[in-house]
């Protein structure tokens, strides 16, 4: 029982905790893409998608507090018709 009351907060912690790349997904697929895959590049997250017959690739960073109450997102695409 102590094992599980030290492991709480932990616990608590991790349910509040910000998941970053579902926010940069959202963001891109908001801004029309689909196929989107992202790659974890460290405090960023490198992504290929599509929008309409354009492919996109490009870089994501979001930075928000452990709550989320307060997120901020920079994005660099660049998309081309092939």
């Amino acid at each position: 029982m102590q094992q599980i009351a030290a492991a709480l907060p932990l616990l608590l912690l991790c349910f509040a905790c910000v998941d970053e790349a579902a926010l940069a997904e959202k963001s891109l697929a908001d801004d029309g893409m689909t196929e989107i895959e992202i790659v974890d590049a460290g405090k960023k997250y490198e992504f290929t998608a599509r929008r309409g017959d354009e492919h996109c690739s490009g870089s994501v960073i979001v930075s928000a507090n452990w709550r989320g109450s307060n997120v901020g997102i920079s994005k660099s695409t660049r998309c081309v018709v092939p």
